[in-house]
């Protein structure tokens, strides 16, 4: 191949592969957001799944579906994130941080939203709990047929047995309440939009 022939070749990847984290950026950040529970922690592990997507791309070509790898790469993140910050957020309530005066009141109420939505989450089958944090996440009934090897059929099941049980769970704690007084803030309020089903 000529030397203008590989430089318009690697241009192409490159710019594939931007349009890759362009398009899968948004979802994992919500699918990690789902897991996790707050949002520096989902963060976190949704950049971690494109480092890793950007390295195996450059290494050894895209892999077969950068959906699946990414949300494979978020998921193992996210788990692991979560326990590493459980594990330095006594240290960082103990120390504090220069310059910092949170409102009691509103980190009360923030912690009560995530905790309650968190709660209600894992409450749901392992089965269940991964569809909907897969519909949070943003990908549509055929993606995630298609991560769950299982018929689009089945995944809409799950989603209507894990919306009534979540919903339940979400009334019977009063997060639902929660959201309603503060549309549209923190974990509880994106999982009302699921639970209400405005989701695809």
């Amino acid at each position: 191949m000529s030397r203008r022939g590989s430089e318009q070749a690697s241009a192409a990847a490159e710019a594939e592969l931007e349009a890759a984290i362009a398009e899968l950026s948004p979802r994992l950040l919500r699918y990690a957001a789902a897991l996790c529970g707050d949002w520096p922690t989902a963060e976190d592990a949704a950049q971690d799944a494109l480092a890793a997507l950007v390295r195996r791309w450059l290494r050894h070509g895209p892999p077969d579906d950068p959906l699946a790898f990414t949300f494979a790469v978020t998921r193992r993140r996210a788990v692991r994130a979560s326990v590493r910050r459980r594990l330095l957020d006594p240290l960082e309530r103990v120390l504090g941080r220069p310059g910092e005066l949170p409102d009691p009141e509103r980190t009360a109420a923030a912690t009560q939203r995530v905790s309650l939505a968190a709660a209600a989450l894992a409450e749901q089958p392992r089965r269940l709990r991964a569809t909907l944090a897969m519909h949070v996440g943003g990908l549509s009934v055929r993606e995630i047929a298609r991560l769950e090897r299982c018929s689009e059929s089945a995944v809409k099941m799950r989603l209507l047995r894990a919306r009534r049980a979540l919903r339940e769970s979400l009334e019977r704690r009063g997060a639902m309440a929660v959201d309603e007084e503060r549309p549209g803030s923190g974990l509880g309020a994106g999982l009302g939009v699921v639970v209400e089903g405005r989701g695809r």
